[in-house]
């Protein structure tokens, strides 16, 4: 088994190779929709939710704040949840003034958002190319009280002011400030979990490794921990057909077969969610 990617674009690498050897691969990071594609990525597995599990809320959102005439700006590697969150802003009555697919160099997408007089900007563009735009929205002037910009995704504290862009933090401040942000990395509510721990208190105690550096610990722990229980109950059925994990190489599709179908069908608490 393999652990990872975090980010989408890897995991997609790893994903359309994987299977070829018989390698399942648990992801605790890769969001993008695209994933979701199990005829393309046969062996792929992940305990995050995908972008477009965020969509609903991002709707009830815009109709909570009446906003019904939006713009969009997104990646390539973003085209399947820009296609579906295109089908639900029609289907709620929503206008898209325009939608923008990124460039090397977004100024041409951000004179068009400003030409179109756009003030509700959905962004599906990822936290480094992100603070490029930032800079070209500071320059063309699409930043302050008249306009917003909503993320389906969460890029973490004071995230602007990070190296990445040839704009200054002086400049990337003021886009970035009056913003919304979806979160998926939210702890699970329950008051343990199968360790005897709450979510918050793992939190706390991994936190206190110099290496944590954001919520990903979690998912990534709740990855691992259902690998082990792929591998625990897999060897279980294995062991009644006297074999073994052991046995397994880069050919054996029936032991690959068994650790899918283990991994299909655990359920449990963890720091996150309830995987399964």
């Amino acid at each position: 088994m393999l652990l990872g990617a975090g980010c989408s674009s890897v995991s997609r690498t790893v994903a359309q190779a994987a299977w070829q050897w018989n390698l399942i691969q648990v992801s605790y990071g890769s969001t993008a929709s695209y994933l979701s594609n199990t005829k393309r990525y046969k062996l792929f597995y992940r305990v995050i939710p995908p972008d477009s599990s965020r969509i609903a809320a991002l709707i009830s959102f815009l109709k909570l704040n009446k906003w019904n005439r939006v713009a969009l700006v997104g990646e390539n590697d973003m085209g399947q949840t820009i296609i579906e969150l295109t089908q639900e802003l029609h289907k709620h009555n929503a206008t898209i003034i325009t939608s923008e697919i990124l460039t090397e160099e977004p100024s041409k997408q951000m004179e068009n958002i400003k030409a179109k007089d756009a003030r509700i900007i959905i962004s599906l563009v990822n936290q480094d190319r992100t603070k490029h735009v930032f800079c070209q929205a500071y320059q063309v002037g699409i930043y302050g009280r008249r306009y917003v910009w909503i993320f389906p995704f969460w890029f973490g504290d004071q995230w602007w002011l990070k190296d990445g862009s040839h704009c200054n933090k002086h400049q990337l401040t003021p886009p970035a400030h009056g913003n919304f942000f979806f979160d998926s990395t939210g702890l699970a509510t329950s008051d343990k979990d199968a360790f005897g721990m709450s979510a918050l208190q793992m939190k706390e105690t991994l936190k206190k490794d110099p290496g944590f550096t954001n919520d990903f610990a979690l998912f990534a722990f709740d990855a691992m921990w259902a690998m082990a229980l792929t591998l625990h109950n897999a060897a279980k059925t294995l062991a009644e057909q006297n074999k073994t994990l052991e046995m397994f190489n880069y050919r054996s599709s029936r032991i690959t077969a068994i650790m899918k179908s283990s991994l299909q069908s655990i359920s449990f608490q963890g720091t996150t969610v309830i995987t399964n």
